[in-house]
């Protein structure tokens, strides 16, 4: 990543120009005008602001404005014009926001103080008193550590970066009871120094706070993505009660003195915004992982509980530290950033071989890149001697039984990842992610009923985060509960318009729904707005192949096949191929078989060589991969009836045999899902 820029403190209010700029209002000010700032707007002038007049790299702004999210040069670009637009500003003759072609932005501006108000930024004192203009989110595709199959693709990784503001869908249990004092929420500690390296000791020491909270027995911690949401969009306590359902809300600062850190803390009971505790930590610098674990067993200690003992294997200040700056940078999930990862967690085991918390994340990065950034496959045996290298070091660790269940996952071996997502999820109560994972593994092994519960857990934990409400709706998709699943998917969109997954996920349904012309509306929209996404080209392709326009087919695949590696594109030139007459060649189907035979458990895989088989005129061995599919839980029916490759084999009684089969066993988890869906589910 590049250097940053020099940062200037900002006040809460400045002189902009012309305008006067109210962050706590979200507010841009001038004679006789004032434009309210949606959040990531306000977030995106404020990160040109504290480098005013310095280049500022697109990377830079994009893990700011962004953080522990991926999103493309478009969505900062759209953004940019926004905010562009708000200030009444222009690219061709730029007054506010200059364009430095191919690398980044600088604001031409430099903030001015206003009379009345002090430059420096001030202690986090008490609660904000007014709430940033609530973000709409400009969203696109991303890749999360955690897997993800698509509707339409088999195994993808969820690829869409978020800060959603989702509050409770409409199907979440009703709960009209006061806010449960355990049910807590810690906020990012707010950095009160220019020193841009704090930043990851602020940003590393709340991730820690949640993660130890959330094993603890007895509290009910809210998930890292909705508390990082919070970043840039602070929110009155009263507000975080009423919005997440929270009882206590932990919040602080992280400043720099000279050589001392000075960390204040305060525990305040969102039920009457009365501070419950407080207390200033003073010290070096040194010492960060024994000043974490002291700020949580006060805390638990003040909510009555006990801390959960936090076995991470032995480490050192610094390998504490190399870790927590691998842990920032593998949340970005760029290339760069999980290359910068994994040389820290690495660095961090060369001080301490036996630190399990860094042998965990190493095998996380190492997994991610080989999914998401096309390293070579051969690596998921290493991350998974990480992940158990950190399970030898330290058994109670959840993070390294959720790492070894992604290396797992992305072998194929369903099973086993199942029983590694369910032992992290017992030893941390709270940990939402390998909720998440469960989730998809169960309803990829068509168990919906149990997708779903599991789904809506997570959702309970994590309820900013939209990831859990796309499993549910898929699930409810699958089963045929198309009402309920386009409720949520339209809640969802409505708060996040741009989503390239959730829309991908959309275009699904309504195939699913058979609204093939409006399908074909919404994802001619999702490619112009999204063009560098492939499962949205590849949604296109299945699509036009549906509808008999092979010719447009073949244009999406091609787009699809040409965004590199992964399966993404070994789907788009599966399907290429497929759409050539005659059978498919002896090298292509040995790729199918090899890719099918490497994971064995992996539905999607088997119902790839299905289709090889079929458009090959090999009936038997078609329909035997087609069982084999459909009993690991492949469950497109919709895919079945209507793509052409499966034209000929409609009316053959053993086709015919297993479709009914599907049937039956859908019939059956819509039974198991009824009662969920009646009480509300959870």
């Amino acid at each position: 990543m590049p250097d940053l820029p020099i940062m200037i403190d900002l006040p809460s209010q400045f002189q902009l120009g012309e305008w006067q700029v109210d962050v706590r209002q979200g507010t841009l000010t001038r004679t006789g005008e004032s434009v309210s700032l949606p959040g990531l707007s306000l977030a995106l002038l404020l990160a040109l602001a504290r480098r005013a007049g310095d280049l500022v790299e697109a990377d830079v702004l994009m893990a700011e404005v962004w953080p522990n999210q991926i999103v493309t040069d478009e969505t900062l670009q759209q953004r940019i014009k926004l905010l562009r637009k708000a200030l009444q500003d222009s690219r061709e003759a730029p007054r506010y926001i200059a364009t430095v072609r191919g690398r980044g932005y600088r604001l031409l501006e430099r903030p001015q103080a206003l009379a009345v108000q002090r430059v420096a930024v001030e202690p986090m004192t008490a609660a904000p008193t007014a709430a940033i203009a609530q973000a709409t989110a400009q969203v696109t595709a991303i890749s999360r550590p955690r897997f993800w199959p698509s509707w339409r693709m088999g195994m993808m990784w969820l690829l869409a970066g978020v800060l959603l503001v989702l509050a409770w869908l409409s199907f979440r249990p009703a709960d009209t009871r006061e806010p449960d004092p355990r049910r807590l929420i810690v906020l990012p500690l707010t950095l009160l120094s220019s020193q841009t390296a704090d930043q990851v000791v602020a940003d590393g020491l709340t991730d820690q706070l949640i993660q130890n909270l959330a094993k603890t027995p007895g509290l009910q911690v809210i998930a890292r993505t909705t508390a990082m949401s919070f970043k840039h969009r602070p929110r009155r306590v009263a507000e975080l009660a009423a919005e997440l359902g929270v009882g206590t809300v932990l919040e602080g600062s992280v400043r720099r003195r000279a050589q001392h850190l000075e960390v204040t803390l305060r525990l305040i009971d969102a039920r009457n915004e009365q501070v419950r505790w407080s207390q200033r930590f003073d010290g070096d610098g040194r010492g960060l992982l024994l000043l974490e674990q002291n700020i949580a067993a006060e805390v638990a200690a003040v909510l009555g509980v006990r801390l959960a003992s936090l076995p991470v294997g032995q480490t050192d200040e610094d390998a504490y530290r190399y870790y927590l700056e691998g842990r920032q940078r593998y949340m970005r999930y760029t290339a760069a950033d999980n290359a910068a990862a994994q040389a820290l967690f690495r660095a961090s085991l060369v001080r301490s071989p036996a630190y399990a918390l860094a042998l965990a994340g190493l095998a996380d990065a190492t997994s991610q890149a080989v999914y998401q950034f096309g390293a070579p496959r051969e690596q998921l045996a290493e991350a998974l001697r990480y992940a158990e290298a950190a399970i030898a070091v330290a058994p109670g660790l959840a993070e390294a039984h959720k790492a070894r269940g992604l290396a797992l996952d992305l072998q194929g071996h369903r099973k086993l990842a199942l029983e590694s997502y369910r032992r992290a999820s017992q030893l941390s109560p709270n940990y939402a992610d390998a909720l998440v994972n469960e989730a998809i593994v169960l309803r990829d092994a068509g168990r919906l009923a149990e997708a779903y519960q599991t789904a809506r857990r997570a959702s309970l934990l994590d309820p900013l985060d939209p990831y859990a409400y796309l499993i549910s709706a898929q699930v409810l998709m699958g089963a045929g509960y198309l009402q309920q699943a386009g409720e949520v998917l339209n809640q969802v969109r409505r708060h996040a318009p741009d989503s390239a997954i959730t829309q991908t996920i959309f275009c699904g349904y309504l195939v699913e729904a058979a609204e093939l012309a409006r399908a074909a509306t919404e994802c001619q929209w999702l490619t112009e707005r999204h063009a560098d996404y492939a499962p949205a080209w590849n949604q296109r392709g299945d699509l036009a192949m549906y509808r008999g326009e092979r010719p447009a087919a073949r244009t999406y695949y091609q787009r699809a096949a040409e965004m590199g590696k992964g399966d993404d594109a070994a789907y788009a030139s599966l399907r290429l191929a497929l759409l050539e007459p005659g059978r498919p060649s002896a090298t292509l189907l040995a790729e199918v078989q090899s890719r099918a035979a490497m994971a064995p458990e992996d539905a999607e895989r088997q119902y790839q060589l299905a289709l090889t088989l079929a458009h090959g005129q090999q009936a038997d061995a078609a329909l035997m991969a087609l069982e084999r599919a459909l009993a690991l839980g492949f469950s497109e029916r919709r895919a079945l009836r209507v793509d052409p490759i499966w034209a000929e084999f409609q009316a053959q009684p053993r086709f015919r045999t297993l479709m009914a089969t599907l049937e039956r066993h859908l019939a059956t988890e819509r039974q198991k899902l009824a009662p969920l869906l009646k009480a509300g589910a959870g």
